[in-house]
């Protein structure tokens, strides 16, 4: 059985979404994986992942916006956390998911024809926002 694992890296911003494919889509290739699974999963509370079309970023934007205004960061949360913003981020990556099961099919993701991988930022700026990716026979 072939595994491979990796975490990709990325700079972010509040409220931002980052197409991740190509980063994703390299260590597929990378990892020799002919048929089997890709799992991409963030380890953070305030950032989710999800696919999403590619083929216009300012899509992304409407997406983030939508969840903006469904689960504004202006509500009375009750935990403690530095800020509001950050409770809010926190229900909206929830809501979102951390994580994304993806086909691997004669060495490659099986995609749609538009279909890309996003992580969704809704807290930041990070410095460092992980994203782990597993593939596996």
């Amino acid at each position: 059985m072939k595994a491979v694992f990796e975490t990709i890296q990325l700079q972010t911003q509040r409220h931002k979404a980052y197409d991740i494919t190509a980063q994703v889509k390299e260590i597929v290739e990378r990892s020799g994986v002919k048929d089997g699974i890709c799992t991409v999963f963030c380890p953070e509370t305030t950032a989710g992942i999800c696919i999403h079309s590619f083929w216009d970023p300012l899509g992304w934007d409407d997406m983030m916006d939508d969840i903006q205004r469904a689960f504004p960061a202006t509500v009375d949360y009750r935990q403690r956390t530095p800020s509001a913003y950050t409770a809010a981020a926190a229900t909206k990556a929830s809501l979102m998911g951390g994580v994304q099961s993806l086909i691997v099919r004669d060495g490659a993701l099986a995609f749609g024809s538009s279909q890309g991988i996003l992580l969704a930022e809704f807290d930041g700026p990070s410095r460092c926002r992980r994203v782990c990716v597993n593939v596996m026979e």
